[in-house]
């Protein structure tokens, strides 16, 4: 979310440096509505890219979407909208890093499933951007975000510094925790974006209370366990290096999928420096315990954009991850 705020505040900048487009802001697509008419006609539609992209993707690429039907499909398949819901129940921000908590956990989660969902140029990080709908999908993410920060009082440092665990000095660490490929650390987004707003933030049931579950906490302290409470199944040290391109983890118990994630990154993420700087990643998803007690778990991860060649991506070369199940605790 830090990085996209950066992203969408240049872009916007080009745009009003264009005479006559002084005054001109980027609109959001609220995506729990269908994708709005002007979106699905030209030039919104698709657009096809002057430039060899080379590879697979080739000449004059043309970005491609799916229909309303698949998409609708695909977002409640990754439970998008639940993630978006439970992201603004978070009173905590959560880690820093690609294996992250609270708000930004369910946000990112929500933001890989929508890439996943809306069709195979959103699903590709090599060319998603030239899909016109990537801006009003992110411009609706960071409202997503301006909302969780206006709720819990976390639209400025100081506030925002009280949503996080531990230590806080990544926020402006210009080594770990620079935007590349700009200067700008974590910390600037806030402190330099506080005026960014929007005509309406987002509401709903998801505002009726703050959770705060946790897979463990200080014994001195009363817990609860409540039988209606997700369990917490996290697929660990997922080798994302050896993985071409942005892929799917199922949890399937007895054989049907129970759970999906989806994580996105390059097809080649060996080669981006980011990429490798947190090499192993873990997924975490929430399951309701009778979907999942009794019954034979197992796990699958398949890559989006690989029909071509079967989607399925063995285990053993993703780094054998491990898999832990916990029942989330709430104070007592």
């Amino acid at each position: 979310m830090l990085r996209h705020r950066v992203y969408l505040k240049i872009f916007e900048d080009a745009l009003r440096s264009v005479p006559g487009c002084e005054n001109v802001t980027l609109p959001y697509w609220d995506i729990t509505t269908p994708i709005p008419t002007l979106l699905k006609t030209p030039p919104f539609d698709s657009y096809v890219v002057p430039i060899d992209l080379g590879g697979s993707l080739g000449a004059n690429y043309k970005t491609r979407r799916f229909d309303q039907a698949t998409i609708d499909t695909n977002l409640a398949n990754y439970d998008v909208f639940d993630d978006l819901d439970t992201a603004l129940t978070q009173s905590l921000w959560g880690a820093s890093g690609l294996n992250p908590s609270g708000f930004q956990g369910f946000s990112i989660s929500a933001h890989d499933g929508g890439h996943g969902s809306i069709g195979p140029t959103m699903g590709n990080q090599n060319v998603a951007s030239y899909d016109p709908i990537f801006w009003f999908f992110h411009c609706n993410l960071d409202r997503h975000w301006l909302t969780w920060q206006k709720n819990v009082r976390a639209d400025t440092l100081t506030g925002f510094k009280s949503t996080l665990r531990g230590n806080t000095d990544w926020l402006s660490d210009p080594i770990i925790y620079a935007l590349t490929p700009w200067t700008m650390t974590a910390d600037a987004t806030i402190e330099q974006y506080g005026g960014i707003g929007y005509d309406q933030l987002m509401g709903g049931p998801a505002m009726a209370a703050f959770e705060n579950k946790v897979g463990s906490m200080e014994a001195s302290r009363n817990f609860t366990i409540r039988r209606s409470t997700p369990v917490s199944v996290q697929v660990k040290n997922i080798d994302r290096l050896n993985i071409p391109g942005t892929f799917r983890v199922t949890l399937l118990a007895d054989g049907e999928p129970v759970a999906r994630r989806i994580f996105f990154q390059p097809d080649a993420p060996r080669n981006c420096s980011t990429c490798r700087k947190i090499g192993l990643i873990s997924l975490n998803l929430r399951v309701p315990p009778d979907r999942i007690l009794d019954r034979k778990l197992s796990v699958a991860i398949d890559v989006l954009d690989q029909e071509h060649m079967g989607t399925r991506f063995p285990l053993s070369s993703a780094g054998n991850p491990t898999i832990s199940a916990r029942l989330l605790l709430e104070d007592g």
